[in-house]
């Protein structure tokens, strides 16, 4: 079962905790290859490995899970449109 909103579950945190390891390691991976050499800046992978995590949690603790939208928006009245072909 996913978070709803306002709150986080543990595997919130697992996937968040990846995220920023991930991040920062794609960083160093661009920064090096576009000064051509194996560079570390560690103070700003460590400020990316932070905004990732957070960012990452606080979409979760503010969004609830679709498929409650999607049932919201329906008992509403409304519609959901499906995927559309771009003119």
């Amino acid at each position: 079962m996913k978070s709803g909103l306002f709150s986080l579950k543990t595997k919130d945190w697992i996937k968040g905790l990846i995220l920023a390891v991930v991040v920062p390691v794609l960083l160093a991976v661009e920064q090096s290859l576009t000064e051509g050499t194996l560079t570390f800046n560690w103070k700003q992978l460590g400020m990316t490995a932070a905004a990732s995590l957070v960012a990452y949690l606080a979409k979760n603790f503010l969004t609830n899970d679709t498929a409650e939208a999607v049932k919201t928006i329906e008992n509403a009245g409304g519609g959901v449109i499906e995927n559309q072909k771009p003119i």
